[in-house]
């Protein structure tokens, strides 16, 4: 079993567990044989389990391709950011050719068939300020700014002098489609998570609801079965592990 797929399967054997016992809890409450009761249970456990496990993988899976996007959108911003803007022109080229566009490095951008593209990647959003002085030095002429994000003000300021904004998202779809991603890229080294982001992570408020919801079904089922004290007082101390992990656990 691959190491990313435990939590998935592990939620569907817990929920596979509790649909287990709750009907099994109310069968012998009903006095239903045993054998019965206990084939009728584990049928729903398992049904309650197969739902969960494939409801969660096909969840899990979209989950991680859109983290691995987003990664790879990262790290290409931070490639174009660092690189020399010559190269950066030729990678954008290079990729505008191969998806069927004429285009060719300018003194003023890339021209792309009719279209102006000004390359400007940056660290950081580009300011109103960066979008004001490109407006000075193009005038009236057309241009199509591309970076990796643009703040509020400077798409504010672009748009209302009709002026188009190409972002992250656009070009790590360009290189992607016409496979030509830079090669080899300039990358930071991967930073370790630090023993505060692993405790944030373990008490996050999200993790409270497994502790919720296994504390309402011991609770249920404490009111079938014969000897309800364990039952009881597990569910109780669950229900409140929840409540403190919500209350003081981590956004």
């Amino acid at each position: 079993m691959k190491p990313h797929i435990f939590p998935v399967v592990a939620d569907a054997l817990f929920y596979a567990v509790c649909a287990f016992f709750l009907p099994l809890g109310i069968l012998r409450y009903l006095h239903v044989p045993s054998p019965a009761a206990l084939a009728i249970s584990a049928l729903i456990g398992l049904s309650i389990g197969g739902i969960a496990l494939l409801l969660g993988l096909s969840r899990h899976r979209k989950k991680r391709k859109k983290f691995a996007e987003e990664g790879e959108t990262r790290a290409l911003m931070l490639h174009l950011a660092l690189e020399k803007p010559e190269r950066v022109a030729a990678s954008l080229v290079e990729a505008f050719t191969a998806d069927g566009r004429e285009a060719r490095a300018a003194e003023d951008g890339i021209e792309a068939g009719e279209e102006t593209l000004v390359p400007l990647f940056t660290m950081e959003p580009i300011s109103a300020d960066a979008v004001a002085r490109l407006l000075q030095r193009f005038e009236a002429r057309p241009f199509t700014l591309c970076g990796n994000a643009i703040s509020p003000k400077g798409e504010d300021l672009l748009s209302s002098f009709g002026k188009k904004f190409m972002g992250a998202e656009e070009v790590f779809a360009l290189f992607q489609r016409t496979e030509t991603m830079p090669h080899p890229r300039i990358l930071a080294a991967p930073a370790k998570p630090t023993p505060r982001e692993r405790t944030k992570r373990t008490f996050s408020k999200k993790n409270a609801r497994p502790f919720f919801v296994s504390g309402v079904l011991l609770l249920l089922m404490s009111l079938f079965v014969l000897f309800p004290r364990y039952y009881l007082i597990t569910g109780g101390i669950l229900l409140i592990l929840s409540i403190f992990i919500r209350i003081f656990g981590y956004s």
